[in-house]
């Protein structure tokens, strides 16, 4: 996977590459399975700023997939499937490393700027998920875009529904304005 990613920018740490394209970090990570006999690919696009602002920590150099703003597994993007491939097998293993940089591209580049950040999240209807990171991110990036109003209905509206330590970091972003 290297050969074919480490030309187009990316660095590799562990299972996951990395390339920054100003203000976002692009990540590819392979995720083994618990019984280490199939992997999926992850993509994801991060941005310090927002992400520091939504949890308040730090953001690391390499970022976790996992804190990303806006994510997908690969294999909903080219089949609306969770795609696993057989690592033992290599005409498995060669699809999935064929696939990755023409997906990966065309993932990166519908995530260009705050504002597409912003239009997938919306259509990803992260308001009405359970899990309220993703629309604190989306009420944080319509606040960059000028959208104040907008992030504070979506920030009242999580407000409302959330419980626990996330309530209380919703709050103080309302009151942060």
């Amino acid at each position: 996977m290297h050969a074919v990613l480490g030309p187009k920018g990316f660095t590799r740490k562990g299972y996951s590459w990395y390339r920054t394209v100003t203000p976002f970090t692009q990540v590819i990570n392979i995720q083994i399975a618990s019984y280490r006999t199939h992997a999926t690919v992850n993509l994801g696009v991060h941005e310090r700023r927002i992400f520091q602002q939504a949890t308040g920590n730090e953001s690391r150099l390499f970022v976790d997939e996992a804190e990303c703003i806006v994510r997908s597994r690969i294999g909903f993007l080219v089949g609306n499937v969770d795609k696993w491939w057989e690592i033992s097998d290599p005409l498995e293993v060669d699809e999935m490393v064929k696939i990755v940089p023409d997906t990966a591209t065309n993932f990166f580049d519908r995530h260009q700027s705050l504002g597409d950040v912003a239009a997938s999240l919306e259509k990803s209807k992260v308001v009405d998920d359970p899990y309220p990171l993703p629309a604190i991110y989306l009420a944080l990036i319509v606040r960059e875009l000028g959208q104040t109003v907008r992030s504070n209905d979506i920030l009242r509206q999580l407000e409302a529904k959330t419980l626990g330590g996330w309530r209380s970091r919703i709050t103080e972003l309302l009151t942060a304005e």
